[in-house]
C-alpha cells in the first residue's frame, strides 16, 4: 500500500511538472522528503523527457528541495548533494556512485562514494577491459579517489583496507584471492557476533547468533539514536545479513525475527511485541494518503513556514501554480490543516495613499514610529503607496503623515556680481552706505542711474541711491563691470549652482629628451576658468535662512604649451562662508582678488633692431591691474506656509511676482 501511494504521488508530481513545461512556464519546484533516489531519478526523467537510469550502486533515500528556473542546475545540485555522478549520451543518462575515466596516456582516474569492492571491480572491468577474477569480496562500502597508471594498481589500492585478501597478477588477468577467514567479534553475552556499519545513512548488517538486546544496543549506538524496549531482551537473532537499508527498514527486518515492531515519537523509538496491538494502535496511524490543499490569496511558500511550525515536518509537493500542494497525512490531520489554512489564508487588505508634496522615497527615509516598512508597498509612480496595516495603525500614521507631507519652502536668490578694479579714482564701499530705499529716492536719481535701470537686481532698493550712483559712475568709466545679474530658485535644503566659465582645451604632450621638441600623446585635456558659485539654503522653523555659499574664481594664464610642452598656468581663489539671516537680508562676499601684470613693448620698425642704437627706439610699459569679484546675494523665502499649495494660489502667486514683469 505504501509503495502504491508513493508511486501515485511521484506520478502526480511528474505530471504537473510536464504540464507546466508544456505551457511555457519557467518556475521549477522540487520537494522530496525521505524518497528513494531511484524514484527521484524517475521524476527527473519524466520532467526532462530523457531516459535517466541509476545503476546498481545507486541505493538509499534522499531529501532534496529546489525552487528555481533551471532544470540542469536542479539536477546537478541533486547529484552533488547525494555524491552521485552522471554519464550523458544522446539516448540515456546513467547515474552512478562510481566515475571512471581513462585518458590518452592510459592513466585511470577513479572516484567512488559508498560503493562495494565488487561493484568497483565490475566498473573497472567494463571501463578498462581488464580481466579480474575474484572470490567473495567484503560488502563494506568505500569512498576513494585514485589516479593510477594501470588496472592492477587500481585493484591493489581498492583492496588495501582488507588484509585478508591478496592480489595475484598473471598474463592477461588479475585475481583477488581470500587468504584467511575473518574472526567475528564475540559478544560477552553469547557465542555469536554483531557487525553493524553505517555509510551515508544506510546500514550494513551481519548478525550471527546474537541476543536481541545486544543487537539493538549496537544498532542505536551506531545510529546515534535513543530507544525504549518493551520486548523480551534475551531473544536470539539466529542469522541476518543485508545492506543498503535505512534505519527504519533495518530495524523492521531485525524485529521481524524477534516478533516485534516499533513506533517513532519525538525522535524516540518505542519497541513493542506484536501481540500488544492495543498499545501500538494508540501510537501508530497507517491511514495516511496524499491529500490536496489549495490557497486562495496567499502563495504556498508564504504559508508553509506557519504549517511546519504548527504540524511539524511534513512531506509536501508544491504544484506549478504555487497555490496548490500535496501532503502525505491522515484524514484527521488533513481536516486540521484545512482549518488552519482558512485562518492564515486571508486576503491582503490595503489602501492606496497618495502623497501631495513629497516622494515615496523621501517618506521611506524618515518613516514615523507609527508605520513599519513592511506595511508600505510602493505603487511605482513616485508618490503613491499601499498601506496594509490595521485600521488603528493607519489612523495614527495619517496623523503623522500630515506633518511629514508638507511642501518644502522655496528660496529665491537675487544674485548680483560685479568685477571692479582698484583705483585711486574709485573709492566707494558697499558696506558703509547701503541702506533701505526712502520715498522720493527713485525719482530723484533716475536721470543719473541709466546704467543700472536695465538690471534685474534692484540696486537702489537694496543699497540706497548713493551706492547706486557711485556704481553707475564706475560702470560708465569702465572701472567696474556687471559679471552676473540673475535670480535663482531652489527648495530648502537643495543645492543650486551658478557657473560662468570658459573651457580651454589643449593637447597633452611630453618633451623629447633628444630633440627638445614636444611629443603629443593624443590626449586632450581641459582647463576651466571663470566663476563657479554653489549655494545651499535651509529655512528653519522660525523663518530664518541659513545659507552655505562656496565661490571660486579661476583664471587661465598665457598659453606657453607650444614652447615648453606644459599646460597653461592657472590661478584660483576660493571662498566659503555660512551665514544665517532673515528673508531679504543681503549677503556680501568679497576678497576674490586677481593681480595681473602686463608688459607692453613698443619698437620703431627696422631701426629698433640695430644693436645698441636700437635700444633708444624701444619703449616698455609695465601695467599692474588688481581686479576683485564682489558677490551680492539676497535670499528670500518664497513659500512661507502650506496654504499656497493647498488652496491653489501658489502657482498664481509665483506668476504674478516673477513672470509678469518679464512680459511687460
Amino acid at each position: 500500500m505504501k509503495k502504491f501511494l508513493l508511486c501515485l504521488a511521484v506520478f502526480l508530481l511528474c505530471g504537473s511538472f510536464a504540464l507546466y513545461a508544456q505551457t511555457g512556464g519557467q518556475f521549477i519546484s522540487f520537494d522530496f522528503v525521505e524518497q528513494q533516489i531511484r524514484e527521484i531519478l524517475y521524476a527527473f526523467s519524466t520532467y526532462a523527457r530523457v531516459s535517466i537510469i541509476g545503476d546498481d550502486t545507486v541505493t538509499g533515500t534522499a531529501n532534496f528541495q529546489y525552487n528555481g528556473t533551471n532544470f540542469e542546475q536542479a539536477f546537478d545540485s541533486f547529484l552533488m548533494a547525494n555524491r552521485l555522478f552522471v554519464e550523458k549520451t544522446s539516448d540515456v543518462w546513467i547515474v552512478s556512485r562510481v566515475n571512471i575515466s581513462v585518458n590518452n596516456n592510459g592513466r585511470i582516474i577513479l572516484d567512488s562514494y559508498d560503493a562495494t569492492p565488487a561493484q568497483l571491480m565490475d566498473k573497472l572491468t567494463r571501463k578498462t577491459s581488464a580481466t579480474i577474477l575474484q572470490d567473495i569480496l567484503p560488502s563494506t562500502r568505500l569512498s576513494l579517489h585514485l589516479d593510477v597508471s594501470n588496472a592492477r594498481e587500481a585493484v591493489e589500492l581498492i583492496m588495501k583496507p582488507f588484509p585478508d585478501y591478496a592480489i595475484e597478477a598473471a598474463a592477461g588477468y588479475i585475481q583477488i584471492v581470500r587468504t584467511q577467514t575473518p574472526i567475528a567479534p564475540l559478544l560477552s553475552a553469547g557465542t555469536g557476533y554483531v557487525n553493524i556499519f553505517e555509510y551515508n545513512n544506510v546500514y550494513e548488517v551481519d548478525i550471527n547468533q546474537a541476543r536481541l538486546a545486544d543487537v539493538l544496543d549496537r544498532l542505536f549506538q551506531t545510529a546515534g539514536r535513543e530507544y525504549i524496549s518493551f520486548i523480551r531482551p534475551d531473544q536470539t537473532i539466529s542469522r541476518a545479513r543485508f545492506s543498503n537499508k535505512n534505519l527504519p527498514d533495518t530495524l523492521t527486518i531485525i524485529l521481524e525475527q524477534a516478533g516485534g515492531e516499533y513506533r517513532e515519537i519525538n525522535s524516540l523509538y518505542y519497541i513493542f511485541p506484536l501481540q500488544q496491538s492495543d498499545i501500538i494502535s494508540s501510537l501508530r496511524n497507517e491511514n495516511k494518503t496524499w491529500e490536496r490543499f489549495e490557497t486562495k490569496y496567499r502563495l504556498v511558500q508564504e504559508i508553509m513556514p506557519y504549517l511546519q511550525a504548527r504540524f511539524g515536518t511534513m512531506q509536501t509537493i508544491t504544484l506549478a501554480d504555487n497555490n496548490t500542494f500535496l501532503s502525505f497525512v491522515d484524514a484527521e490531520t488533513a481536516a486540521e490543516i484545512n482549518n488552519f489554512i482558512k485562518s492564515v489564508d486571508i486576503p491582503y487588505r490595503s489602501e492606496a495613499i497618495r502623497l501631495r508634496f513629497i516622494k515615496t522615497e523621501d517618506l521611506y527615509r524618515s518613516l514615523p514610529p507609527t508605520a513599519r516598512r513592511e506595511d508600505l508597498i510602493d505603487a511605482g509612480d513616485g508618490n503613491t503607496f499601499f498601506f496594509t496595516g490595521s485600521d488603528e495603525r493607519r489612523a495614527l500614521f495619517l496623523k503623522d503623515l500630515e506633518i511629514i507631507d508638507r511642501p518644502q519652502p522655496r528660496i529665491r536668490y537675487d544674485l548680483f556680481i560685479i568685477q571692479v578694479q582698484d583705483s585711486t579714482n574709485l573709492n566707494w564701499s558697499a558696506e558703509a552706505e547701503a541702506r533701505s530705499l526712502r520715498p522720493g529716492d527713485r525719482s530723484m536719481v533716475t536721470g543719473m542711474l541709466g546704467n543700472l535701470l536695465s538690471l534685474n537686481f534692484d540696486i537702489i532698493a537694496v543699497f540706497g541711491y548713493q551706492f547706486a550712483a557711485k556704481l553707475n559712475v564706475a560702470i560708465a568709466e569702465n572701472q567696474a563691470s556687471v559679471f552676473a545679474d540673475t535670480t535663482l530658485f531652489g527648495l530648502s535644503g537643495q543645492e543650486i549652482k551658478f557657473q560662468n566659465t570658459s573651457t580651454y582645451r589643449y593637447r597633452d604632450s611630453n618633451i623629447d629628451p633628444e630633440t627638445g621638441r614636444p611629443i603629443y600623446s593624443g590626449v586632450t585635456r581641459e582647463i576651466v576658468s571663470g566663476l563657479l558659485l554653489e549655494i545651499r539654503g535651509w529655512v528653519s522653523g522660525d523663518g530664518m535662512i541659513t545659507t552655505s555659499v562656496t565661490a571660486s574664481v579661476s583664471k587661465r594664464g598665457a598659453d606657453v604649451s607650444s614652447s615648453t610642452g606644459n599646460p597653461p598656468p592657472t590661478s584660483e581663489r576660493v571662498l566659503t562662508t555660512h551665514v544665517r539671516a532673515r528673508s531679504g537680508e543681503t549677503v556680501v562676499l568679497s576678497g576674490l582678488r586677481q593681480n595681473d601684470s602686463t608688459i607692453v613693448e613698443q619698437r620703431t620698425p627696422f631701426i629698433s633692431k640695430v644693436p645698441v642704437l636700437g635700444w633708444l627706439f624701444t619703449s616698455k610699459n609695465n601695467t599692474v591691474e588688481n581686479t576683485q569679484i564682489i558677490i551680492y546675494l539676497v535670499p528670500h523665502v518664497d513659500l512661507v506656509n502650506d496654504e499656497y499649495a493647498i488652496d491653489g494660489l501658489r502657482t498664481a502667486s509665483i506668476f504674478n511676482r516673477f513672470v509678469e514683469p518679464y512680459l511687460e
